[in-house]
């Protein structure tokens, strides 16, 4: 289930998926995709943002388009009173076709994972470009021109994770990369379609350290009786310190009006 892309019998990996229903019932999912077969390591390199779509909210979806191109990365979706469909997600707006690591050459595996020598330089590790904001009527767009969010920002990327309310601001997670890892913040807006009304908190809101690398990825949502929920990833589990991959977790966090 879920989105796995098979392109002429070649894995093409992929990381996330922002899910939304429209409003025939179908599903559609946005999510990063490494191009040039290559895997999640050589996602500053090769991430571009594709759309999937599934008549059933657990899949399997099937990719419909690439939305924006290389690089662009970590989709993140909400709806909007008025009906818009809104992408939230980190790019260099290049849109190029593909990156610069391949995968697929000569003796290569070309199954969907990067390798020595994939990549100029090797694999990136990290990538700093901005936040965007960009929405369509329709899933499948057009999709307006994107408009940057926290223009003043220069850091890591903020895994910005949106939530726009009945009277259409925002309240929304975004992340920096400090030297104690990855640490989660909010975000508010009295408008959501303008970016001049989006404002950074530098407060931690995770009340709970949880390890070197603390939180990333997050997805906040509310419940039918209003409450406010957030999910992470959380990279660096709670019994090693090296190896960490073996042991990430899962986190959840919850508040009953989104701030405390």
């Amino acid at each position: 289930s879920g989105y796995r892309a098979v392109d002429g019998n070649h894995n093409s990996s992929s990381w996330g998926g922002a899910g939304l229903r429209d409003d025939a019932g179908g599903y559609h999912m946005w999510a990063s995709e490494m191009t040039a077969h290559c895997g999640i390591g050589a996602w500053a390199q090769n991430s571009r943002v594709i759309h999937a779509t599934s008549p059933k909210a657990g899949g399997p979806y099937t990719r419909e388009a690439a939305v924006w191109g290389v690089f662009s990365h970590e989709p993140m979706m909400a709806r909007a009173p008025t009906g818009e469909y809104v992408m939230y997600f980190t790019s260099s707006l290049a849109n190029a076709t593909v990156g610069t690591c391949d995968c697929c050459r000569d003796g290569h595996t070309c199954d969907g994972s990067t390798g020595p020598g994939d990549c100029p330089g090797g694999a990136a590790a990290n990538d700093a470009d901005p936040t965007w904001m960009s929405f369509s009527k329709d899933p499948s767009g057009p999709w307006s021109t994107p408009k940057r969010v926290f223009a003043d920002w220069h850091g890591s990327d903020t895994n910005f994770a949106p939530l726009i309310l009945a009277n259409g601001s925002l309240l929304a997670i975004w992340r920096s990369w400090e030297a104690t890892g990855s640490r989660c913040f909010l975000a508010t807006a009295t408008d959501w379609r303008d970016p001049s009304t989006y404002v950074q908190e530098h407060e931690e809101i995770i009340s709970v350290d949880l390890g070197t690398a603390g939180t990333e990825d997050p997805f906040l949502y509310q419940d039918e009786d209003n409450n406010y929920h957030a999910i992470f990833h959380h990279m660096y589990g709670e019994g090693t310190t090296d190896q960490w991959w073996l042991d990430t977790d899962g986190g959840h966090a919850f508040s009953r009006d989104g701030r405390e």
